[in-house]
């Protein structure tokens, strides 16, 4: 037993060892080959396992499983990199450099690889071995070293001819004996007799081998390009390649090969839908989804122009080919009899005019594509068959120069139509809607007109949307409606109407909330009439009976607030109120129920102050009363209470005003009443009654120590003595007031003591003058220029007082002069 377990160990040993050394093996011819984000290289031999000639291939690959896209298999690195360039527009990564030397390898190789299978492709890099001479060396078609393949004649070429030809082109030749594969290759050359510069994206185009497994003696002798592989306005030439083997290595030197030159025309080449036999009316393209796209090769960086009148005539101005200004796409629809036709929607006053592409005219960019999409599906309908060409312009000086038109490719489109559904408005007659009422459905691509029953309404129409309006629909009512979509453009062609869906018109009458209850028994001005919503209503019209007029109004809501002077104080209402299916107030439905409320009465104000007979002997006086509900403003009037004259009589909108004692003409009493209002006017049905009328006492005489002074105007008391009332606002009247109050000041008091003071002293100086004559004379002198002075003091004070007293103030000319006013 234990034997027996040594035994297995080392035989796991042995097993992981040969694991080990088969893995370096396989890793030691592995190179790492790095590539750009996304991409990988496979490799694989070109034929058997050590075969002398055979060759490592190399492809580029992106994805994996059923998402895997790669280039053909290429032995020369400048193929395998133009190749991805063209696919996936990348440029040539850096390191590149890091692919198998080997792929360079010259004459002889031997390719070979442990694992997988040389032939399959695999990320693991095959290797080719170097030796010189070969088992089974290659010979070269046309010489002794091959004597049974006997290729020592030219091509006979047979098609195309040398030109111009309109592409695509298809090549064939003449078969030879021998052959069992061919190679074919068109080089780009100069027009005789014309300048050329090559175009930046025109090369050499060689193809993959011709031939066929299942027959090889017999190799085909035709060849089509790939798409877009040769350029519209350029010149080539063609040769045939005759090859012994099926690999198409051993053939005769290009060198020693024949060239047949051929142009091709300005006309672009139609890409796709694919037509089998081009420009012939036996079959065509495969049927076409809807939308149809059509798209044509890329012109080339240098642009060929024909001009107008000189056809055949060949210009190559380099880089017009990045100025091409448009594209002319002619469209034919092939009727039920088989016969061509102009599209119906490029007829125009009898002529068929071509469909201009321009920079954005039917793509979503603002650049010019070469490719046009029936992004709508309003040219290229349901299961009709359609042919056309297209043409290259350029717009120079003013003047536009086309091609000529391509071949002339057909196809048929097929029936995948997306269905079309109702949108608007819902299949909801729960909730109804207002008018104008549109109703849309989804466009789909390939229908181009419609068949409509909406509300008994029936017609056709090419848009996906129309509308209705009153009186086609009755309000508060259920419709039903429905399309039949057609493929044509006269609704003829057309397939099943779509289940029809039902809608409600709006109209229902209203239902009222309020006022309603205690509060619609006294109603506060402005009132808020409410009712509930109506699904789809674009308005409600509403009216309110008695008061002298009805009142009428049209809201857009649920709600209206109704105020003075359209309501009156302690007034019965009815009113009522009916659904519009316009914004307008127009196209009504039926009255509402009625409703009834009563406007409320307005009772008259609480005086607050001033208090009954309140005496007043401060100068900032302030009447206030209790605020009334419903009142927005105030009226209220004071007055003199012996005369009755009105001080004030204002509208206010608050419940308190304040006046200044210097407003009022006198002290004495006065009385003052409020009353509300519902507007700043206070009008008829809008106020309330007046309160009671309320006594104040305006008592603001001046104190002792505020009696007298200079200034006769502004002050806060009023001064007895005095015949002016010194409340009043300063004016230009007062100026001369405070004049005559100076003068009185120098007459009556400065003036008279000074007055005294020299009389005494003129008393003194002549007592003691002891008779002196001078003294006496300067005493005399001094005396009389002082009762001068004096004098014309009075005099000033007189002609004050006199122009004040025709001014109408109430005191006497000269004063009581007779009282000395100390």
């Amino acid at each position: 037993m234990k034997k027996q377990k040594i035994y297995l160990s080392i035989l796991a040993i042995v097993i992981l060892i040969s694991l080990f050394i088969i893995f370096l093996a396989t890793t030691k011819n592995q190179q790492v080959v790095k590539a750009s984000p996304g991409i990988y290289l496979e490799f694989r031999c070109d034929e058997n396992n050590n075969k002398c000639g055979d060759r490592i291939l190399v492809r580029a690959c992106v994805g994996t499983g059923g998402e895997k896209v790669c280039t053909p298999g290429f032995d020369k690195i400048d193929d395998l990199i133009q190749a991805i360039k063209e696919k996936w527009g990348w440029e040539e990564p850096e390191n590149w450099s890091d692919l198998p030397s080997l792929l360079k390898c010259k004459d002889y190789q031997i390719c070979t690889r442990l694992v997988p299978p040389p032939t399959e492709w695999s990320k693991i890099p095959a290797y080719c071995k170097c030796k010189g001479k070969c088992i089974e060396k290659p010979k070269r078609a046309g010489t002794e070293e091959c004597p049974e393949c006997g290729i020592r004649d030219g091509i006979d070429f047979v098609n195309p001819e040398s030109g111009p030809i309109f592409l695509p082109a298809h090549f064939d030749w003449e078969k030879v004996e021998g052959a069992k594969s061919y190679r074919w290759k068109a080089v780009p050359v100069a027009i005789p007799g014309v300048t050329y510069v090559p175009s930046t994206n025109t090369k050499t185009i060689v193809s993959d081998v011709i031939r066929d497994i299942s027959h090889p003696r017999n190799p085909p002798t035709e060849y089509t390009p790939p798409s877009c592989s040769l350029q519209s306005g350029n010149a080539y030439y063609w040769k045939v390649q005759p090859c012994c083997d099926l690999a198409g290595l051993n053939c005769k030197p290009w060198a020693e090969l024949d060239a047949w030159p051929f142009t091709t025309s300005l006309a672009p080449e139609p890409a796709t839908p694919s037509d089998p036999d081009w420009n012939n009316t036996t079959s065509e393209a495969e049927t076409q989804d809807i939308p149809v796209i059509l798209d044509w090769c890329d012109p080339p960086d240098n642009t060929v122009m024909l001009g107008e009148g000189r056809k055949g005539e060949y210009y190559y101005d380099q880089g017009r080919g990045k100025n091409i200004t448009s594209y002319k796409l002619k469209l034919y629809h092939i009727n039920s009899e088989n016969q061509e036709e102009c599209h119906p929607l490029l007829v125009k006053d009898g002529k068929c005019i071509p469909k201009e592409i321009i920079p954005g005219s039917n793509w979503p960019w603002d650049k010019l594509y070469s490719l046009w999409e029936d992004f709508t599906g309003t040219y290229l309908i349901e299961n009709q068959r359609y042919r056309w060409q297209v043409a290259t312009c350029y717009l120079s000086e003013g003047k536009e120069y086309c091609s000529d038109y391509s071949q002339k490719w057909g196809f048929s489109v097929g029936t995948n139509i997306r269905e079309t559904e109702l949108i608007a408005p819902p299949n909801n007659i729960n909730d109804a809607i207002g008018l104008p009422v549109t109703f849309k459905w989804n466009r789909a691509i390939g229908i181009n007109s419609y068949n409509y029953n909406i509300g008994g309404h029936t017609g056709t129409t090419s848009a996906n949307i129309i509308t209705f309006d009153w009186p086609d629909f009755e309000l508060d009512t259920v419709y039903n409606w429905t399309i039949q979509p057609c493929t044509d453009y006269a609704a003829q062609n057309c397939k099943d109407w779509l289940d029809p869906w039902q809608f409600k018109i709006t109209g229902a009458p209203p239902v009222l909330l309020a006022p309603t209850g205690t509060e619609a028994l006294s109603a506060v001005i402005p009132v808020k009439l409410d009712w509930k919503d109506v699904s789809g209503a674009g308005s409600y019209e509403y009216r309110i009976l008695g008061g002298i007029s009805p009142v009428k109004g049209v809201v857009n809501v649920s709600e209206v607030v109704v105020d003075y002077p359209d309501l009156k104080l302690n007034h019965v209402y009815t009113w009522q109120v009916r659904t519009c299916a316009h914004k307008d107030g127009s196209v009504c439905g039926k009255w509402s129920n009625l409703g009834a409320f009563t406007t409320f009465s307005m009772g008259f104000p609480v005086l607050i102050k001033p208090s009954l007979n309140a005496k007043i002997e401060e100068p900032e006086i302030r009447f206030s009363w209790k605020p009334l509900k419903g009142a927005k403003y105030y009226e209220y009037v004071i007055k003199n209470k012996s005369t009755g004259e009105e001080i004030f009589h204002k509208i206010i909108n608050s419940d308190s005003i304040t006046h200044y004692s210097y407003e009022f003409p006198e002290v004495g009493e006065y009385e003052w009443r409020v009353r509300g209002c519902l507007d700043s006017s206070c009008g008829t049905g809008g106020a309330g009654p007046w309160s009671n009328w309320r006594t104040f006492n305006l008592a603001l005489t001046a104190p002792p120590e505020r009696q007298g002074g200079l200034v006769p105007c502004g002050r806060l008391y009023d001064d007895p003595n005095t015949p002016c009332d010194e409340r009043e606002q300063c004016q230009i009247k007062h100026l001369f007031l405070l004049i005559r109050n100076i003068l009185d000041f120098l007459l009556w008091k400065l003036a008279t003591i000074l007055l005294i003071l020299a009389l005494v002293a003129v008393g003194v100086m002549l007592y003691i003058s002891k008779g002196e004559t001078t003294i006496i004379l300067q005493v005399k002198s001094a005396l009389k220029w002082i009762v001068i002075g004096y004098g014309l003091i009075l005099l000033a004070w007189s002609i004050v007082n006199f122009l004040l007293a025709l001014a109408g103030f109430r005191f006497q000319i000269f004063g009581h002069w007779w009282e000395l006013p100390f």
